[in-house]
């Protein structure tokens, strides 16, 4: 097996000719489905039903049959199959038994190291293993450029430097919604033109009412039945528990920023401050605090002084450990930690 990672993953996908079968597997379904898509159309040079099938989970048993089919005026066929996990195996070697050189593309889940699809793949050559799992930071930097161009043919708008880390921090973890918040951008300016964070916050900040940060929020501000809501919302989108973990780390950063403002804590070689109200203090750190999100920052911050917060790194530990060694609770973990988040008594 190859296991293509990285860099090689986009000229794997533009020559995936060289490989029998390919697997697609992962957190993040709409990239698992674009990529899986991408792979089996290049072979197929486009979608005509002759050379290019979908084999639905319902269908698995016919996955022998389709390959050995010939195509009509020659080409090679591929056949995208949906839903791949262990029990497709014995349909896939036989499948690969036969003389044939059509490309199965397989569009499989979050396999576990202990799948047998998984392990099998491992020892063929000409099996390729593309992992798919959700992008963060410059990476997801990267893929929003890449979409907003690609949607706007070639001659996008820009985003502004605050404009593109927003978007990165907020839109959920799955490809597929990715490109289809980015989509909306292409609409809104003309080639070359500037858009603020502002005008992007305004084009997709419904979006951002489902996002972990929105699901973290309603927690600090002791909102349990809200944050549990949208926390749902957000794993049922694809948000694995890393980017939970990940946004409350920097949402904590956010609220000790602004703590330290209100209560006048020194920073490091300063004097002390005033102090101030959480909307002086929202309105000083960077980047600003969207305008829907300031009420739900400073209940927060009427909950949690700056000591609390502080002590709330180590349990911010504990949780990143928990969905590391437990993966398949990680969710239940995420969950509780925000049902207690939620029923925090306030500020002392």
């Amino acid at each position: 097996m190859s296991e293509i990672k990285g860099r090689d993953i986009p000229p794997a996908l533009q020559n995936p000719g060289q490989w029998r079968t390919m697997l697609f597997h992962g957190d993040d379904a709409g990239l698992i489905a674009e990529r899986a898509r991408a792979a089996a159309t290049q072979v197929a040079e486009g979608t005509d039903p002759f050379r290019f099938i979908t084999l639905s989970v319902e269908e698995h048993a016919r996955l022998p049959e389709e390959s050995a089919a010939m195509t009509l005026g020659g080409g090679r066929r591929a056949i995208l199959v949906r839903d791949a996990g262990d029990a497709l195996l014995p349909h896939l070697k036989a499948a690969l038994a036969q003389p044939t050189d059509t490309l199965i593309v397989l569009e499989a889940g979050a396999l576990s190291t202990r799948s047998t699809l998984r392990n099998w793949a491992r020892k063929p050559t000409d099996v390729a293993s593309i992992g798919c799992y959700p992008e963060t930071g410059r990476d997801l930097e990267r893929t929003i450029q890449t979409v907003l161009t690609q949607a706007s043919h070639g001659a996008p708008p820009r985003l502004s430097s605050a404009a593109l880390k927003w978007l990165a921090e907020h839109l959920a973890a799955n490809r597929a919604l990715v490109r289809s918040e980015v989509e909306k951008l292409s609409l809104l300016g003309s080639p070359g033109q500037t858009l603020s964070l502002d005008d992007v916050r305004a084009a997709i900040g419904d979006s951002a009412e489902g996002s972990v940060e929105q699901a973290l929020l309603h927690g600090f501000a002791g909102d349990p039945q809200q944050a549990d809501r949208l926390l749902d919302r957000a794993l049922h989108e694809g948000a694995p528990a890393a980017k939970v973990t990940w946004a409350l780390y920097r949402l904590i950063e956010r609220l000790l920023e602004a703590a330290q403002l209100m209560e006048g804590l020194p920073a490091p070689g300063q004097t002390p401050g005033r102090g101030c109200t959480p909307m002086e203090a929202l309105k000083q750190i960077k980047p600003p605090v969207f305008f829907k999100q300031q009420p739900l920052y400073a209940k927060a911050l009427s909950r949690w002084p700056h000591k609390a917060l502080l002590g709330l790194h180590k349990h911010a530990h504990d949780l990143e450990l928990a969905t590391r060694q437990s993966p398949l609770e990680a969710d239940l973990a995420c969950r509780h930690f925000l049902a207690v988040l939620a029923q925090h008594k306030g500020r002392r």
